[in-house]
């Protein structure tokens, strides 16, 4: 409901990108804006969304195998591996790459990101949490506090400017330590 009234809906997304010889990959749930072309998969569909420097930006999109067939598809794998394991012919032979490739450190990864805090809903709270973002070089693009059932506790839903990951993930670990902050209670990529 929160990432819906901020514009945005949640998709399961994989992604990935390659930028001087690095590879960034994922597989996450991700906000996406809702005029975002992903965002209007719905139900059994799949959609891969490319981006090429000769085609520019392409989408292809079409229903998906379902619940049924996705499942027999998954039994039949797990029954070959353990087959191949009791024939003792697997991990035998290694794939070599012709082309390397190095992932992208989080130090390296750059992105926007949702954050859920359960926090108490008293003076200078978001002073502490602005506080943990400063020493994090993050910023703020939005900021939403929503009362909870609980008169003493209130949400706090931040979405970030484009960041970096490893500066991210630490202030997500400081903001755990601090008394104002009841819990995490979601983070994810914003596209």
């Amino acid at each position: 409901d929160y990432s819906d009234s901020l514009g945005y809906t949640i998709k399961l997304i994989g992604y990935a990108e390659v930028t001087n010889g690095e590879v960034e990959v994922s597989v996450q749930p991700t906000l996406l804006p809702k005029d975002h072309p992903l965002a209007s998969v719905k139900d059994e569909n799949n959609a891969v969304a490319l981006y090429g420097a000769a085609v520019g930006e392409t989408m292809f999109y079409g229903p998906g195998a379902g619940a049924m067939p996705t499942a027999t598809a998954i039994v039949s794998d797990v029954i070959s591996v353990v087959k191949r394991l009791k024939l003792g012919v697997s991990g035998k032979n290694m794939i070599n790459f012709k082309n390397k490739r190095k992932l992208k450190g989080d130090e390296n990864i750059e992105a926007k990101f949702y954050l859920r805090l359960n926090v108490k809903d008293e003076v200078g709270v978001l002073k502490d949490i602005t506080a943990v973002f400063a020493n994090e070089k993050l910023s703020f693009e939005s900021v939403l506090q929503k009362p909870t059932k609980n008169p003493k506790d209130a949400n706090l839903i931040i979405i970030t400017h484009k960041v970096i990951l490893a500066n991210y993930i630490s202030a997500l670990n400081k903001l755990k330590e601090l008394d104002t902050v009841n819990r995490i209670d979601s983070s994810y990529r914003v596209i």
